[in-house]
């Protein structure tokens, strides 16, 4: 088991390694986009040996809701369970989530944080570049910015 102050120092490195704007913030659980994708992680209090990474997918254009949601369910039902990740709705932002728990090994390192936060944040490109391609609203989200405040943590993920 991990406690919060050790999990927001191995987030904050993980962050650093991912050559985050602000590590410290990511390892407070704020909100930071990396290569495109806005994602936060805290330590799941229930169950303190897991964080919960929560990615945002996007929000889907009202009229492909039905079948973006029909897609995401049978994502999720291949990810059962092997994979403990789920779908989520933000209904102030009417974005879709993924919400996954991440095993907090007792000899966690951050650069093992990274890798697996790259390769979810990799996945979310994937879906939304292929699966949600043209249902999602907004301007091209699956293109990673150039903005100052994205990082573009590739080189730590696929190294």
């Amino acid at each position: 088991m991990m406690n919060e102050l050790d999990f927001r120092r191995l987030a904050a490195a993980a962050g650093e390694l991912m050559e985050l704007p602000d590590p410290e913030g990511f390892g407070q659980g704020e909100p930071t986009d990396i290569s495109g994708v806005v994602a936060e992680i805290y330590l799941d209090n229930d169950m303190p040996s897991r964080a919960i990474l929560v990615l945002d997918v996007g929000k889907v254009k009202a009229e492909h809701k039905a079948e973006a949601y029909e897609v995401l369910l049978a994502i999720q039902g291949m990810l059962h369970p092997t994979h403990d990740c789920v779908f989520d709705h933000d209904g102030i932002d009417d974005m879709v989530l993924v919400r996954c728990a991440l095993p907090l090994f007792s000899d966690a390192t951050a650069h093992d944080l990274a890798i697996v936060i790259g390769i979810c944040v990799q996945q979310v490109r994937t879906w939304r570049e292929t699966l949600l391609s043209g249902w999602l609203a907004g301007p091209d989200i699956s293109a990673v910015t150039s903005s100052s405040a994205t990082a573009d943590a590739s080189s730590i993920f696929f190294a």
